[in-house]
């Protein structure tokens, strides 16, 4: 009997959620009743930690290193992964989130526009921000900064 053990295929819960078949993992997603409901949800954490750590060495971990590069940040900030719970982001933690990556928007438009001869300000109580031209004191469209 421990040989026909040894030779089995492991399936899930034995295994990870990712490592079982598509097939096999399709079967549990569908599947009613508290097996089901653990299947979903370890499915979904994973697909959650496989998410964040994408953010991480996306655009974001890429940008965080030109700035380094720049002399703008300090350089262990550009290499330091954001730290999480054991338990995953807090609402906190996804609202800081949401913060840092639109100051760091705002950091490289307000780049962009001094580029370009322009200014940005705020405006309203929700940190919005505008485009300026010092020179006549007029509002510039945002697109002028895509460009």
């Amino acid at each position: 009997m421990a040989e026909m053990a040894e030779t089995e295929e492991a399936h899930w819960p034995q295994v990870p959620i990712e490592d079982v078949s598509d097939e096999e993992r399709k079967g549990l997603l569908l599947q009613a009743g508290p097996a089901g409901e653990a299947a979903r949800v370890q499915w979904q954490q994973y697909q959650e930690a496989r998410q964040r750590a994408t953010v991480v060495s996306g655009p974001i971990a890429e940008e965080y290193q030109r700035l380094a590069e720049a002399g703008e940040i300090p350089p262990s900030s550009a290499t330091a992964a954001p730290e999480t719970d054991e338990e995953g982001e807090d609402e906190e933690d996804e609202e800081g989130q949401e913060d840092d990556e639109e100051d760091m928007v705002r950091a490289l438009a307000q780049q962009k526009a001094e580029a370009l001869g322009y200014e940005i300000r705020d405006w309203g109580s929700q940190g919005e921000w505008r485009v300026y031209d010092p020179k006549t004191g007029r509002l510039v469209s945002k697109a002028v900064l895509e460009g």
